[in-house]
C-alpha cells in the first residue's frame, strides 16, 4: 500500500515523524479531515470546521487551480533560491512549482499533522526530488514551531521565499498569523545578525588595519609583564557595587598596594571620585568606544594614563587618546600577525563580549597574582545597571535601561541569595568563569559586593583584602616608561609581498568568473564528462584564491560568515549525482560568495594602498611626498575631487582617508613648480586609465601611460603607483606641467620630491622683491587657543600647511597673496583663515586688529585685519540696514576689493567657501538688522560688536557678533604690508 510505503520512508529518513504518525492514528480527529473527490476526478480535501465543510483545494479542478496559483507567484519564485512551503495539503502547487523551477531547494512546513498524513495515503514521497528537500516539519504547538524556527535560523541562507496556499489563510486564520509574524520576525533577525557579524568582520579587520600604524611604533603591553608577574592586580569594572569602594581603592591607589586596571566605563567613576587607575584596558571595536574615555580626554588626564588596547578596538580611540599605549593582539586580527615578524602567538587574547574577560586573560598570562575583581557585579542591584557616575542613554542614568530588561533571570549573588540578571551578563559571567577554570593556577578574588557569584572566584570584601593580602607597595609608578625600537623598519618585503597578493587576487577572481561561463555551456549542452573535468579545475582555481594572503589577512575574516553559508552549501553540492543540477548550484553558490569577496576587496584595497602602507614605508627612503590637496597644484580643466573613505552610520560623518583629483577631460592640466632634483608622479593605474599622458618639465616633454591590464572592472584602480620618475636634474626651480591628451581615465594622488626638495606653487615666489599682484609667498604661524601667535619663514617652507578649514592651536604655513601696492608698499592678504576659535579682543590686545609691526629677516612689515565694511549695500551701491545679499559698505572695504575680486567659482583662492568667517576692524552700524538672528543693532550695544565677513552670498556676506566671543567658525585672516 502507498500509504504502508511513505510510512517506511519515514521510518527511515524522519524517524520524529513517523513516531507522531504513531501517537496520533488512533485519534479522534481524522474525520475532520477528509478525501473527497471533485468534478475532475482529482481528489481535494475538505475540512469541516463549524457548519459548514471548506476545501483545501478547488473542488472542481486542483490542477487547474495550482496552475493559476504558480503563474501569479512566478516572479516572486524566480527571486528565491529557497522555497518555503507553508501548508502542502495534497501538493498540487508544490509539484507544479518544483517542475517548473528544477533547480530550487525547498523546505515542507506542514502546520496540521492530520493533512500531512492525509497526504501519504495519496502521493508517493520519494516520487518527489528529495534531493531539494532541506527541512519536513510538522507542527504539533508553539513549542514545536519556535524548536524548529530556532534550527532553521542556524543554517538559514537570506534569500528564502514563503509560499502559502491560499486555503491554509482562510481555514487556519489564526495560527496562520502567529506563523507569518514569528517567520517575520525570524527573517529579519536572520538579516541584521548577518548584517551584524559582517559589519563587526569588517569592523575588527578595519580597526586592525587602521591601528597597526600605532601598534607597530608602540611596546606590546607583554614587554612589561615582569611588573605584574607575582603581584596583586585590581580589575575594577564600572558594576553598581564599585561606588561602596572608592575609598578603599583611594588607599590603595595611595599606597601602591596593588596596580588598578580600569575596564570599560570604570575609569569615568574612578576618575570623577579621583582616583587615576594605573591603565585602562580597552577593545570594543565600535566607532563609538573612544566616548568611554570622554571624561579623561576633555580633562587632559588621558596624557598620563597608560592605555592597553586589544588591536582590533575601534581606530577612532587610539587616534582620539593621548596617552602612551601598548598593545595586546586579539584573535580577531589577521592583520598586525602578517606585518610582524617577531610575532608570540602564545601572547594572542581570545575576543570575548566583555573586557573585563580580556583583561584577565592577559593579567593570567602575566602570571599576575592575585587577581582582584572589584565592581564585577555581573547583576543588577538597586535597579542599577553601573556605578552612578555612568550615564549613558537619552535619559543620562546609570539605571537599568528598558532593553536591559530582556531575558531576565535570577542567580545566586556573593552571599547566596538570590540576585536579578539578563541574559547578556550571566552569558559574560559564565565565560568568565571557563577563563578562571582555564588559568587555574592564578587565584582569582571578587571583591564585589551584593554581585553575581563567581565559580572559581571566592566572594572576600575589599577592606579583607587589603588588611590581609595588600600589606606593602608593589606598585612601581614608571611601569609604562621606556621606549623600544620602531617595527616599522624593514616593512618593504611584506608590502611587495602583499600588493602582489592583491594583484593575484585579481587574477584568480577573473580565472573563477571565465570558469563559470564555461560550466554554464557545458550544463546547457549537457556535456558530463566535460563538467566532471571542470570541477576539479574549478577546486583548483578556488583553492589557489584562497590561500591568497590579500584574502587570508583582509578577505577571508571579514566574509566569515558567507564563507560559513558556503561550506554548507559544499556539502550539499558533493552529495550531488547529477552534475548539470551541481553545476548550476557551484555556479549560484560560489558567484554569489565571489562577489561579495570583489567588493570586500574594493573597500580594504584603497586603504591598505593609500592609508596603511604609505605609514609603513620609512620616511628616510630619499623622498618627500605631496599630496594632490596641497594649495601649490594648480588645476586646469575639469577635474573631480574624489575621496578614499571609510562610511559611518548616517548620523556620522566619513572619516576620509585620502583625496585625490582624476579627470577624463581632454587637455585637463595640472601645473606647479618645484625646486629640486628628482619628482616622482603618484596616482593609480587600471585598465580604463590613460595610456597618453603628457608630462613638460621646464620645456621638455615626455609622455607616459597610467594602463594597466591586471586591474579590470569591478576592481578598483591599482593605487598610490609611480606613474612617472625623473632623476639627475639640477638643483633648481623647475616649471611643471602635466596634461591629459585623450579622453581616458587619469588619477593623480601627488608627487614625491627629493628630501631636500620643494613643491611651489606656479604663482609662488620665495623673497619679498619678487612680489607682484597675483604672486603669493609661503609664511608660517604658530599660535595656542584663544591667543594671538607668531609669524615667520617668510618666504621659507617650514611646514605642512594649515588646513584650509583653520586650525584653533595652528603649526604650519600658508600663502601671502599679493592683491595691491600702495605707497610704495605691497599689500599681502592670507589665502585662508590662519586661526580660528580666537577673539576679536585677544587679535586687538597684540595690534593684529589695527596693525603692529613684525620683521621678517631684514624686512619689516605690518600685520593687522582687514577692513570689511560697517553696513549691508543695496542695488545702488548706498547703506542698507538689512542685508540684501549684495556685500558691504562702503564699496571699497577690502574684502569686496580684493578677496572678492580676485576669488572665483573655478579656484577657491582664498578659501572662502570651504574655511571660517574673518574677522574685520569695523564696529557694525547702530540700527542695523542681524542677518540671522534678525534683531537690530541698538546704540548703547554698538561698541561692543564687530564686523566679520562671511561665506553666506558666494563670499559678500557681512555679519557681527560681540568682540569678546571666540567661535570655531570664525578666526582671524592677516594682512600684510611690506
Amino acid at each position: 500500500m502507498l500509504l504502508e510505503e511513505n510510512q517506511r520512508f519515514l521510518q527511515s529518513h524522519y524517524p520524529s515523524i513517523w513516531q507522531l504518525w504513531n501517537q496520533i492514528q488512533h485519534e479522534q480527529v481524522w474525520p475532520q479531515y477528509e478525501i473527497i473527490p471533485t468534478h475532475a476526478g482529482l481528489p481535494t480535501i475538505q475540512v469541516h470546521v463549524g457548519e459548514r465543510p471548506l476545501y483545501l483545494h478547488s473542488k472542481y479542478n486542483p490542477e487547474q487551480e495550482a496552475e493559476r496559483l504558480v503563474q501569479q507567484l512566478k516572479d516572486k519564485i524566480e527571486q528565491h533560491d529557497h522555497l518555503f512551503f507553508y501548508g502542502i495539503g495534497l501538493g498540487y502547487h508544490v509539484e507544479k512549482i518544483l517542475s517548473m523551477f528544477p533547480y530550487k531547494e525547498f523546505t515542507i512546513y506542514e502546520p496540521n499533522p492530520w493533512i500531512f498524513f492525509r497526504f501519504l495515503s495519496y502521493k508517493r514521497m520519494t516520487e518527489w526530488p528529495l534531493h531539494r528537500l532541506r527541512y519536513l516539519h510538522l507542527e504539533t504547538d508553539e513549542a514545536s514551531r519556535r524548536q524548529f524556527f530556532a534550527e532553521f535560523a542556524n543554517a538559514l541562507e537570506t534569500n528564502v521565499g514563503l509560499i502559502t496556499l491560499p486555503s491554509y489563510e482562510r481555514i487556519f486564520a489564526d495560527s496562520f498569523q502567529q506563523f507569518v509574524s514569528q517567520f517575520r520576525d525570524l527573517m529579519q533577525s536572520k538579516r541584521i545578525n548577518l548584517a551584524t557579524e559582517f559589519a563587526f568582520g569588517k569592523r575588527w579587520t578595519l580597526n586592525s588595519l587602521m591601528n597597526l600604524p600605532t601598534t607597530l611604533r608602540s611596546p606590546s603591553i607583554f614587554s612589561r609583564k615582569e611588573h605584574f608577574r607575582s603581584n596583586p592586580v585590581l580589575l575594577v569594572a564600572a558594576g553598581p557595587s564599585l561606588q561602596e569602594e572608592y575609598d578603599n581603592l583611594r588607599c590603595i591607589k595611595e599606597k601602591g598596594l596593588a596596580y588598578i586596571f580600569a575596564v570599560g566605563s570604570a575609569n569615568r567613576a574612578l576618575v570623577a571620585n579621583g582616583i587615576l587607575p594605573d591603565a585602562v584596558c580597552t577593545y570594543d571595536p565600535q566607532a563609538h568606544n573612544f566616548a568611554v574615555f570622554g571624561d579623561m580626554m576633555d580633562k587632559g588626564i588621558d596624557a598620563n594614563v597608560p592605555m592597553i588596547y586589544g588591536t582590533s578596538v575601534g581606530y577612532e580611540t587610539i587616534q582620539k587618546y593621548k596617552g602612551p599605549k601598548f598593545y595586546a593582539v586579539t584573535s580577531q586580527d589577521t592583520v598586525t600577525p602578517y606585518y610582524l615578524d617577531s610575532f608570540d602567538r602564545s601572547e594572542v587574547i581570545d575576543d570575548a563580549f566583555s573586557i573585563a574577560i580580556i583583561t584577565l586573560q592577559m593579567l593570567a598570562k602575566f602570571e599576575a597574582n592575585p587577581v582582584i575583581l572589584v565592581g564585577q557585579n555581573f547583576a543588577f542591584r538597586d535597579n542599577y545597571y553601573y556605578a552612578k557616575e555612568i550615564k549613558r542613554g537619552e535619559k543620562q542614568t546609570a539605571e537599568v535601561l528598558e532593553h536591559e530588561r530582556r531575558g531576565l533571570m535570577q542567580v545566586k549573588d556573593v552571599y547566596g541569595r538570590l540576585v536579578t540578571t539578563n541574559e547578556s551578563l550571566n552569558q559574560m559571567r559564565l565565560l568568565m568563569e571557563h577563563y578562571i577554570q582555564k588559568y587555574f593556577q592564578i587565584e582569582v578574588i571578587n571583591t564585589t559586593k551584593g554581585g553575581a557569584d563567581i565559580s572559581g572566584a571566592p566572594f572576600l570584601p575589599l577592606e579583607a583584602v587589603i588588611q590581609t593580602r595588600l600589606t606593602k607597595k608593589v606598585v612601581n609608578e614608571n611601569w609604562h616608561v621606556g621606549q623600544e625600537g620602531n617595527r616599522i623598519q624593514g616593512m618593504e618585503d611584506k608590502i611587495r609581498n602583499m600588493h602582489r597578493a592583491m594583484t593575484d587576487f585579481i587574477k584568480r577572481y577573473n580565472e573563477i568568473e571565465a570558469m563559470f561561463h564555461e560550466l554554464e555551456q557545458a550544463a546547457i549542452r549537457k556535456k558530463e564528462e566535460k563538467l566532471l573535468k571542470l570541477f576539479a579545475r574549478f577546486d583548483d582555481r578556488f583553492r589557489h584564491l584562497t590561500k591568497n594572503d590579500f584574502f587570508d589577512v583582509y578577505v577571508r575574516p571579514v566574509v566569515r560568515v558567507y564563507t560559513e553559508m558556503l561550506q554548507k552549501e559544499v556539502h550539499k553540492i558533493r552529495e550531488e549525482q547529477d552534475p548539470v543540477v551541481k553545476a548550476n548550484k557551484v555556479i549560484r553558490s560560489f558567484r554569489s560568495y565571489l562577489h561579495i569577496c570583489q567588493q570586500v576587496y574594493n573597500e580594504m584595497a584603497p586603504l591598505v594602498q593609500t592609508y596603511l602602507h604609505p605609514a609603513l614605508k620609512q620616511k628616510d627612503d630619499g623622498w618627500k611626498r605631496y599630496e594632490s590637496t596641497s594649495r601649490e597644484f594648480q588645476y586646469i580643466g575639469q577635474w573631480r575631487k574624489k575621496e578614499i573613505k571609510i562610511e559611518k552610520q548616517s548620523s556620522v560623518e566619513d572619516d576620509v582617508i585620502s583625496v585625490y583629483y582624476e579627470t577624463n577631460e581632454p587637455n585637463a592640466t595640472i601645473k606647479f613648480k618645484f625646486k629640486g632634483t628628482a619628482i616622482r608622479i603618484i596616482g593609480g593605474k587600471h585598465v580604463n586609465c590613460s595610456t597618453r599622458i603628457r608630462i613638460v618639465i621646464d620645456g621638455y616633454k615626455e609622455k607616459f601611460s597610467t594602463k594597466d591590464k591586471r586591474f579590470l572592472v569591478p576592481f578598483l584602480p591599482d593605487f598610490q603607483q609611480v606613474l612617472f620618475e625623473k632623476k639627475g636634474l639640477k638643483n633648481e626651480i623647475h616649471e611643471v606641467e602635466i596634461e591629459l591628451l585623450n579622453g581616458e581615465r587619469f588619477i593623480f594622488q601627488g608627487i614625491e620630491l627629493n628630501t631636500d626638495g620643494r613643491l611651489m606653487h606656479v604663482d609662488e615666489v620665495t623673497v619679498i622683491e619678487e612680489l607682484e599682484v597675483g604672486k603669493r609667498i609661503r609664511c608660517h604661524y604658530k599660535a595656542s587657543f584663544n591667543q594671538a601667535g607668531v609669524f615667520s619663514g617668510l618666504g621659507e617652507e617650514t611646514a605642512e600647511f594649515i588646513p584650509p578649514e583653520s586650525s584653533a592651536e595652528p603649526d604650519g604655513d600658508f600663502y601671502f597673496i599679493m592683491v595691491d601696492e600702495e605707497g610704495g608698499r605691497k599689500k599681502l592678504i592670507a589665502d585662508r583663515v590662519v586661526q580660528h576659535s580666537i577673539s576679536w579682543e585677544e587679535l586687538n590686545k597684540v595690534g593684529y586688529i589695527f596693525g603692529t609691526s613684525v620683521l621678517f629677516g631684514k624686512h619689516e612689515g605690518t600685520i593687522r585685519s582687514l577692513k570689511g565694511g560697517f553696513a549691508f549695500r543695496d542695488s545702488n551701491g548706498n547703506i542698507s540696514l538689512t542685508d540684501k545679499g549684495l556685500g558691504a559698505y562702503p564699496l571699497d572695504n577690502e574684502w569686496d576689493k580684493y578677496v572678492l575680486s580676485i576669488n572665483n567659482d573655478d579656484v577657491d583662492i582664498f578659501n572662502i567657501l570651504s574655511g571660517k568667517q574673518s574677522w574685520c576692524q569695523e564696529n557694525p552700524m547702530s540700527g542695523l538688522e542681524h542677518p540671522v538672528f534678525r534683531y537690530i543693532l541698538s546704540d548703547e550695544n554698538v561698541n561692543f560688536h564687530r564686523v566679520f565677513r562671511t561665506k553666506r552670498h558666494n563670499g559678500k556676506g557681512i555679519s557681527y557678533d560681540l568682540g569678546s566671543n571666540v567661535r570655531d567658525f570664525r578666526g582671524f585672516r592677516p594682512m600684510l604690508h611690506c
